[in-house]
């Protein structure tokens, strides 16, 4: 087969999208198919190149971080580009956030899949928290959305109030846009769930994040330890996420330190980077809640990290679509408590020693981490799900593929 992935963003560019794409498209291709990747330009890179056996195309105009004008010069780049290669293709598989590009082109080109790896469909936002912070329940709608980015209905200047204007109409077009795609594969149930009111269930499919085959160097992961003066008898907590709000941080330290208390042993790591990281400098530098905050770590010293924990936490305040640093613990074979939001306790359904916890409630989080530190001696049985591995998700992919190549022809 002949596959077009259409992604706005790859590696050497950081995030969870970027890696998945990469290594499905590698899974894909080291198959026997033809794959061919067009992406963002960047101008440390050329323009054309191979990685494997795929075909790398970097000449879209996407800008990042995304503006005002992304949209209008996404469409613009991605159009001009599927008009020119897409109907050499039998399938195009899109996996970003700009759907409004593909509005009028499902009747011209290949069948066409959409990937949707966040709540781009169901808020303008990408996140459903509104601007007080709240979780939104009610979902995308005009005076819902112009309430929520008007700061509580107050405008803010009449230059805000046609900005918001401008992302209500932006949002109505993408959804539009999802509407063409043949097939919709979502990370979680829950992200089909909050999307689904607004393009339907037609051709929907839940397709998880995976984790890559296990990395880890055991050498490292012992340096890891002698390095931040890990002791054996200190119960070691670690939060690693991208400090931005919807991660939760906040209130997890409140709960952190009610949990703190009579208990020295207990032992903070965060790692990350983000505009909260004020608040977890300010953590680290408060004695009494014994927070080591490392800030951006590699890949290796994470999992080596993930390893030694004997509590994985991913307490967000968002709906989470399918949180990879939960695969990756899992995978170490260390326990998880996260928020019952989002994919998190789709992720954990079949784990019996994980917690589950309402993140807006301290003493919910208390609880979760309480559990955990009176079993910290238990050995616990902790792997993951084949239905979060590349080889069940690779194969998946591939198989819808053929099936949508078969009945193209029939």
């Amino acid at each position: 087969m002949r596959i077009l992935v259409v992604s706005d963003g790859f590696p050497p560019e950081l995030g969870g999208v970027e890696r998945h794409v990469a290594e499905l498209v590698k899974y894909v291709s080291d198959r026997g198919n033809k794959v061919t990747v067009i992406t963002r330009t960047n101008p440390t890179l050329k323009k054309y190149y191979k990685l494997g056996n795929v075909d790398v195309l970097r000449v879209l105009d996407i800008p990042r971080p995304y503006r005002v004008d992304s949209s209008i010069r996404a469409i613009i780049s991605i159009r001009i580009h599927l008009k020119k290669i897409g109907s050499h293709f039998d399938i195009i598989h899109y996996h970003g956030m700009f759907s409004e590009a593909f509005i009028g082109l499902g009747k011209s080109l290949p069948p066409l899949i959409l990937s949707v790896h966040g709540h781009f469909l169901s808020c303008p936002r990408y996140t459903r928290i509104k601007s007080n912070g709240e979780l939104c329940t009610t979902g995308f709608s005009f005076w819902n959305c112009m309430k929520c980015m008007s700061y509580g209905g107050v405008l803010r200047n009449v230059l805000g109030f046609f900005i918001d204007i401008y992302a209500w109409i932006i949002q109505k077009v993408r959804i539009m846009g999802a509407k063409e795609f043949n097939n919709i594969i979502y990370v979680s149930n829950a992200v089909l769930k909050t999307s689904a009111p607004f393009v339907g269930l037609k051709g929907a499919k839940v397709i998880y994040n995976f984790v890559s085959p296990l990395e880890i160097d055991m050498d490292n992961s012992t340096s890891i330890v002698e390095l931040y003066n890990l002791r054996d008898s200190e119960f070691i907590v670690l939060f690693s996420a991208r400090l931005s709000p919807e991660k939760g941080l906040p209130l997890f330290l409140k709960a952190w330190k009610k949990f703190k208390i009579g208990k020295a042993d207990a032992k903070l790591i965060i790692t990350g980077d983000g505009p909260q990281s004020i608040i977890a400098e300010s953590a680290a530098r408060n004695g009494s809640l014994n927070v080591q905050f490392l800030g951006r770590v590699g890949k290796q010293e994470l999992n080596s990290l993930m390893k030694r924990a004997d509590l994985f936490v991913v307490p967000s305040i968002w709906d989470d679509p399918c949180p990879t640093t939960a695969l990756e613990s899992l995978r170490l074979g260390t326990v998880v408590a996260g928020s019952n939001l989002g994919g998190l306790p789709e992720i954990l359904h079949n784990c019996e020693d994980c917690l589950l916890f309402n993140p807006f409630n301290i003493d919910s989080v208390v609880e979760a981490l309480s559990t955990r530190y009176s079993q910290r001696n238990k050995i616990s049985s902790v792997s993951i799900d084949s239905a979060f591995t590349l080889e069940h998700v690779g194969k998946a992919i591939i198989e819808l593929y053929r099936n949508i190549v078969k009945n193209k022809n029939t």
